[in-house]
């Protein structure tokens, strides 16, 4: 559990502690998947922060892909990767070929996600593998708010529903079914789908997600996020406890996420 803690406060000093909670949740269930040496495609990687305090980070060969130039050269700043590449993976095939592809929560963003994923296949061989961190449909629901707004009136609940994933830029949300169709469809098997989430980790997400809010606006100006440093405080132990504890079993009611791992056909 410490060194859970110690990871995530060295999340938090780089982004907001909703984003840390969610980050942290998938480092765990990738920590489980990943073996301790092999080549690894970060695709959608942003600025980096999740490979940075990656346990063993060190033996893999982690490269880089994402749209802004921007998070690119902020990823460069970080060390972790051997080469980062600008590219639309729904357009381009990427260079290289890897042990691991893997989107942390960056495929739903992709309109045309069929084409990335397609793509993302050229650069794979037999005993290559796929891990997807993708958003649960209706993954909302699990927050406090949401329900009280959707006793209110189930349009409330609905529009409060499209609104996080509006904000979010989400422009693919399924149920567990649905992604797995939509992932072998490009030709790929999949192998497992299991859920992350749990009711003090998505309360912790909940509780801090104004100021996630505040800083991911703040961003859209700086270009960075803002380092409000009185926004961003440790949970307690309780939340470390249920976070080593991931994933969770498939129809739970708390799951936000899916993970999906999933070999070329």
């Amino acid at each position: 559990m410490k060194d859970l803690q110690e990871r995530f406060q060295a999340m938090l000093q780089k982004i907001p502690v909703s984003l840390a909670v969610r980050e942290c949740n998938r480092l765990v269930a990738l920590q489980a998947r990943l073996p301790e040496t092999g080549t690894v495609l970060d695709v959608g990687c942003g600025d980096g922060s999740f490979w940075k305090v990656f346990p063993g980070v060190e033996r893999l060969t982690v490269d880089g892909i994402d749209l802004n130039s921007h998070e690119i050269e902020l990823a460069r700043l970080t060390g972790v990767y051997r080469s980062l590449q600008i590219s639309d993976v729904s357009q381009t095939v990427p260079q290289g070929c890897y042990d691991y592809v893997i989107g942390n929560c960056s495929m739903e963003h992709i309109p045309d996600i069929h084409g990335a994923l397609t793509n993302l296949r050229q650069v794979m061989n037999g005993e290559s593998r796929l891990l997807l961190f993708v958003p649960a449909f209706g993954w909302p629901k699990v927050l406090k708010s949401v329900r009280f707004l959707h006793q209110l009136s189930p349009r409330l609940g609905m529009a409060a529903t499209g609104a996080l994933d509006g904000f979010f830029q989400h422009h693919h949300i399924y149920d567990e079914v649905s992604w797995k169709l939509l992932v072998e469809n490009a030709g790929y098997r999949v192998e497992h789908v299991q859920c992350l989430g749990a009711p003090e980790i998505n309360r912790e997400f909940e509780r801090n997600l104004p100021a996630a809010f505040l800083e991911f606006l703040l961003k859209s100006v700086r270009k960075r996020y803002a380092g409000l440093g009185v926004l961003r405080r440790l949970p307690g132990p309780r939340f470390f406890e249920v976070l080593g504890q991931q994933p969770v079993p498939l129809g739970s009611p708390d799951i936000v996420e899916y993970v999906i791992e999933a070999r070329p056909t």
